[in-house]
């Protein structure tokens, strides 16, 4: 059997280098790891007629899955008090470093979503009470 050269053996290793560099790269962008930054619970007096869950809005920092370098933050709605499963909002509020809920306001038409920084944002009640 013959033996490998010097330049299939480097070929070989080159290879395999970029496969691992590769493999490295799609675990870091396409997994995600999500950390609840806050939240805030549906007032007691509100109340949905076709649904009588508890319900929540939040903040999520999602993050790389690999080496955990920040990628976005987002808006969640739902009825899980850890904010993993429901309707999420992708936000990009420039010149802030993180976004902070000031003040909810549930609606029977939706949720009114006020941000420290001015901004606002409305999710619609057949997002907040359906899930996704």
């Amino acid at each position: 059997m013959p033996r490998a050269g010097p330049f299939a053996r480097l070929l070989l290793g080159a290879v395999l280098g970029v496969c691992a560099t590769l493999a490295i790269v799609l675990a870091d962008t396409s997994l995600h790891r999500f950390e609840a930054v806050q939240r805030m619970t549906q007032p007691e007096h509100v109340e949905y007629p076709e649904d009588t869950a508890t319900h929540y809005v939040g903040i999520v920092r999602k993050r790389s899955w690999l080496l955990g370098r920040p990628q976005t933050y987002e808006v969640y709605t739902g009825r899980f008090p850890d904010l993993i499963y429901g309707h999420f909002v992708e936000i990009a509020i420039t010149n802030v470093e993180r976004p902070v809920l000031r003040e909810v306001d549930w609606r029977l038409e939706g949720v009114h979503i006020r941000f420290d920084s001015g901004h606002e944002l409305f999710v619609p009640a057949k997002a907040v009470l359906g899930g996704r």
